[in-house]
């Protein structure tokens, strides 16, 4: 299967809405349309590009009320022209499943356009106890509403490569991490749902983040927390699903205990992974996992340097893109800050929307879109490194942060690309969790990302990478 994309270089020449990023001077550029005010960014491992790339998809709302988005409609657009496609209306989310939502996503636009084809795959959970899947031609606009053989409440919409199958996971009580949870996937031509694994074993563990191989349709990742951690201090790590063989692929080792793994993707061509990894937010690593050769490396930063919350591998893997953010809560206006205390001393169920930005653990510097650039080799590339690591990092950090200062080359390279705007910067905003997922263009030469505006509007933008012309 040729995996490859296809498109041009991209200008972006059509643009409505543009800028020079005052921290590297870049081109910066508005990619979502003036036909609906808001415009949400998808979130990191949903496809969002054709890959010929053709087409770019967005789902815009027309409001936003109690954390999620409404008046949805779906919309294509050329990338090379700027051309508008208006795919029709999609179905708000039913307010029993607002709360869910806000707290799950923060995004009722949860879609996939599929790895090799010009369709889009959208969820929809009108029925709250029954959802079903929304399959629409970019092309022609046409339609199909499938609906499962069995009743799901909860359902991803990522597609397998060869655009048969949907995979989703049984839902399982947000704060249990160990109990029962089914793999299953959904047949888009019968409607049949085929229970394929589940996460019972010697341990049970909570099944996450369900996220299907590009090129190889019986090869699917699933994130892996520890199943003896707490809730809220989950170690996690991923596996490999063989689906054909029934069987786990031995590719990952879990991280020494004091590292979080946080995000994880697979390359265009399905024969690499790549994980975020890291420790107190003062050091992070790529994790980079290559099937064909069966090697795994670690490619660390230098401290407190470009920390990013989502990773996303450029097509080309010339780089990998990643987002800042201010998490810490003390970095809000005081206004903001002290409406966010009135919903908390009220016990208002808002407040639950914040719980990222009100943990210590979260906190990091910055508004930025970096670029990260893996070395040729990596002083972290033997088990004798890590076991030192995990011996040593916790009673004493400096050493090791040392190691890696006076190693440069072998650490990962980071540039700005530019800066963004939080989604703390005005009340409307208030309840909305931040996260711009930085995605990168076919063409591999500009970082999309979500970012609030001016106008208090939710945007996607596209920042042109340093050095690829």
């Amino acid at each position: 299967m040729d995996v490859s994309y296809k498109g041009k270089n991209l200008e972006f020449e059509w643009a409505e809405k543009q800028w020079k990023d005052p921290l590297t001077g870049m081109d910066v550029v508005c990619l979502s349309p003036k036909t609906q005010p808001h415009f949400r960014l998808n979130y990191f491992r949903y496809n969002m590009f054709t890959d010929d790339g053709k087409y770019v998809v967005f789902i815009g709302a027309d409001g936003l009320f109690e954390g999620v988005d409404t008046g949805r409609r779906v919309w294509a657009r050329d990338l090379d022209t700027g051309e508008l496609r208006d795919l029709g209306s999609i179905p708000d989310i039913p307010k029993s499943l607002w709360e869910l939502f806000a707290l799950g996503s923060a995004s009722a636009c949860q879609y996939t356009v599929g790895f090799h084809d010009h369709f889009v795959y959208i969820m929809d959970p009108s029925d709250p106890e029954a959802w079903a899947m929304l399959r629409i031609n970019i092309d022609t606009g046409e339609r199909d509403h499938i609906v499962p053989s069995e009743k799901i409440a909860g359902m991803g919409a990522v597609c397998s490569a060869d655009g048969r199958h949907i995979y989703y996971s049984t839902p399982r009580d947000r704060y249990d991490l160990k109990s029962l949870q089914e793999f299953v996937r959904l047949d888009l031509e019968t409607g049949e749902v085929e229970h394929l694994f589940s996460n019972a074993g010697e341990e049970s563990w909570h099944l996450d983040h369900p996220n299907p191989n590009p090129a190889d349709p019986n090869l699917v990742m699933v994130q892996y927390p520890d199943p003896n951690a707490h809730r809220y201090k989950a170690h996690q790590s991923i596996r490999v699903r063989d689906l054909a063989a029934g069987e786990w692929v031995d590719i990952h080792h879990r991280p020494p205990r004091y590292m979080n793994g946080q995000h994880e993707h697979w390359n265009r061509l399905g024969n690499r992974i790549y994980t975020h990894e890291w420790a107190w937010l003062k050091m992070h690593w790529i994790n980079r996992i290559d099937l064909d050769k069966g090697e795994n490396l670690w490619f660390p930063t230098v401290p407190n340097l470009g920390y990013s919350h989502h990773i996303f591998a450029a097509p080309d893997e010339s780089f990998i893109i990643g987002e800042g953010y201010e998490f810490d809560y003390f970095s809000m206006p005081p206004d903001i800050r002290l409406k966010m205390y009135e919903h908390l001393e009220a016990g208002d169920r808002l407040s639950k929307w914040f719980f990222h930005y009100l943990s210590g653990d979260y906190t990091c510097p910055g508004e930025t879109i970096y670029m990260h650039e893996l070395p040729e080799e990596t002083i972290m590339n033997n088990d004798d490194v890590w076991h030192e690591f995990n011996e040593n990092y916790t009673k004493d950090m400096e050493p090791f942060h040392k190691l890696l200062r006076d190693n440069r080359e072998l650490t990962i390279k980071v540039t700005n690309v530019c800066e963004f705007r939080t989604l703390l910067r005005s009340e409307k905003h208030l309840g909305y969790r931040l996260e711009s997922n930085a995605h990168v263009t076919p063409d591999s030469r500009w970082a999309v990302f979500q970012s609030s505006s001016e106008d208090d509007f939710f945007e996607v933008w596209a920042g042109r990478i340093p050095g690829r012309t």
